[in-house]
């Protein structure tokens, strides 16, 4: 592979979950969320005797390559310097005295959780020497990209894609390459390196329910955001997203630009979103370039976590209990979206403003009353009982009744 017309050197080490790297499966501490490979590299570091140099045309070209890889497993940490420095050297006899140590499936370690060292060198340093480095840690959807099937964002590039574009990133101010190597800065006014295109800054975003819909409302600092490479704004629009459940897979509902007359509007009403189903949303910018900002503006509570918006219904007129219904029926416990507490409820939608309602098992034992008494017309219920205890799978019956008699049996299942 090569960017800005040379030759890409990797020379990185990575790590990957021995569960199944290919797949997000039930990964141990991960909960299924990542297929990632985990990877680190020297992309900038002083000349060294593991550099390879040559000579194309009169140019010089020299590119940076690791002195040695080596790992262990976080049991056997090495606990003194001359344990680091064995490794530091590949001179280490856990490694079997490999410079470059091979998969520890090949050297007959067993599946456990290592740890990796990368190294350039070797250097001599005098008292007063500086010496820079820049050393890239990233992921990747495995080692050469795939598709996500846990968040749904489609195919994503892996480790080795993550290091290319690390060394773009770092070579973007055009002050070297790959094969020309310069040192850092480290004064970002002075330094022409990481000269890095942003998307605008996510809006400011508000929503909720109203007769009309879902209405979400935002600010126009993405519009007002001065790009720092053009010197100038460069949005070009908003998107609209919602996701059900969680806050991931976001369907796109709209795209909204400025009008002929360069106005643009702040707010969308979505009319499609179904009664007694959570609800997230989040709104975009987008640049020019097709930068868009991070999907990281839904509701959230003061600890951070996610909340979502629940599609309520107006209450059902006195003497017309035919609407009521239970969402959602059956419920399904071990659905991925109800695995936290949640998401653990039902609701009793289209009742009357003022009404008591009684679950019963199949043999007619009370599990639980509850008191309605506002006018959202939906009472949530968190399958507890009585005691306080989760209720067991299987079938319920409830009843609805209002101050004047009137009432309402149905049924509802529970599967856990």
């Amino acid at each position: 592979d090569t960017v800005l017309g040379y030759l890409i050197p990797y020379g990185m080490s990575y790590i990957y979950d021995g569960d199944d790297p290919a797949v997000p499966g039930n990964d141990t501490g991960e909960d299924g969320k990542s297929a990632g490979y985990a990877f680190g590299a020297f992309i900038y570091a002083p000349p060294s005797p593991s550099d390879s140099i040559w000579v194309v045309n009169g140019d010089t070209l020299r590119i940076v390559r690791p002195y040695s890889h080596q790992w262990w497993n976080w049991e056997s940490d090495p606990g003194t310097d001359d344990d680091r420095y064995n490794y530091m050297k590949g001179k280490h006899a856990a490694t079997q005295y490999y410079r470059y140590a091979p998969h520890p499936y090949d050297l007959n370690a067993s599946e456990f959780d290592y740890r990796f060292l990368n190294t350039v060198g070797p250097y001599t340093l005098k008292d007063g020497d500086t010496l820079k480095f820049v050393w890239i840690a990233g992921v990747g959807q495995g080692l050469d990209g795939g598709n996500d099937l846990y968040w749904g964002r489609g195919w994503l590039r892996g480790a080795r894609h993550t290091l290319i574009w690390a060394y773009r990133a770092y070579y973007s101010g055009n002050p070297g390459d790959p094969a020309h190597p310069t040192p850092p800065k480290f004064d970002p006014a002075n330094d022409d390196h990481w000269k890095i295109p942003i998307p605008p800054p996510t809006p400011l975003l508000k929503y909720q329910l109203t007769k009309e819909g879902v209405l979400l409302v935002w600010d126009n600092s993405a519009e007002a955001y001065i790009d720092p490479l053009k010197g100038k704004p460069d949005f070009k629009l908003y998107r609209v997203y919602r996701s059900l459940f969680e806050p991931r897979n976001f369907e796109l509902l709209a795209e909204i630009k400025a009008d002929e007359f360069g106005k643009i509007k702040h707010s969308y009403v979505d009319t499609t979103a179904k009664v007694g189903y959570p609800y997230f949303y989040v709104v975009t910018a987008m640049d020019e370039d097709s930068l868009e900002s991070p999907m990281t503006n839904y509701l959230t509570a003061p600890d951070g976590s996610a909340v979502p918006l629940y599609i309520t219904t107006e209450p059902a007129d006195y003497g017309d209990l035919s609407k009521v219904r239970v969402v959602p029926n059956p419920f399904l416990g071990s659905a991925k979206w109800s695995a936290t507490e949640l998401y653990s409820k039902i609701e009793f939608q289209n009742l009357p403003p003022i009404c008591k309602i009684y679950i019963f098992t199949t043999s007619g034992k009370l599990v639980k009353m509850l008191e309605h008494k506002n006018l959202t017309g939906t009472e949530v219920w968190d399958l507890l009982n009585e005691n306080g205890v989760k209720v067991s799978s299987g079938l319920y019956y409830y009843k609805v009744e209002t101050p004047e008699g009137e009432t309402k049996v149905g049924k509802f299942m529970i599967l856990d």
